[in-house]
């Protein structure tokens, strides 16, 4: 014969599975009393299953990419809550159009900011070096990470140096 206390009557009992972390062990035996009802997970984890031999699992969410720069997540679904211009389950990655996450930005990333007449597009990639981003510059007389200066022993020419008459947008010879 098993005696329950009474405020667990209803309640169902957690199967005994072995554990083997301290953190597993106490959150084990918190979820076999069902008192207080949800044990508490220490802050960045989730998933509190009596499957899991750890009892539950890290958020692995990216400090410079998360909202409020908090490192917890969904106590159910473990995703991250993501700035605005971060991407990933755990917020790591600058979605299209953005560029260089960082602590200290509301926003997490950059808009790319690639000259528009330069470059391909208004997106950015990965740079070559792993470090930063690129824009994709129009051809090789073009340069720079935004693609907004002409590359080595090139030039562009600015307005000053053609002879145009707007009005018929004609070149003068």
């Amino acid at each position: 014969l098993r005696l329950r206390h009474p405020r667990l009557e209803g309640v169902p009992e957690v199967p005994q599975r072995p554990v083997h972390s301290e953190l597993a062990q106490t959150l084990h035996l918190q979820a076999q009393r069902r008192w207080p009802p949800l044990p508490a997970l220490p802050p960045g984890f989730w998933d509190l299953s009596s499957d899991n031999p750890e009892g539950c699992q890290s958020c692995n969410c990216t400090a410079e990419g998360v909202a409020g720069e908090l490192a917890d997540c969904d106590l159910e679904t473990g995703r991250c809550t993501c700035k605005p211009l971060a991407v990933g389950s755990g917020c790591s990655r600058c979605p299209s159009g953005s560029r260089d996450l960082a602590a200290g930005r509301w926003l997490g990333c950059l808009p790319c900011g690639c000259d528009t007449a330069g470059s391909l597009g208004p997106n950015c990639v990965a740079a070559p070096d792993g470090v930063g981003s690129v824009c994709a510059c129009l051809n090789d007389s073009v340069a720079g990470r935004l693609c907004d200066r002409p590359a080595s022993e090139h030039f562009w020419p600015g307005l000053g140096q053609h002879r145009i008459e707007f009005e018929t947008s004609a070149r003068i010879p």
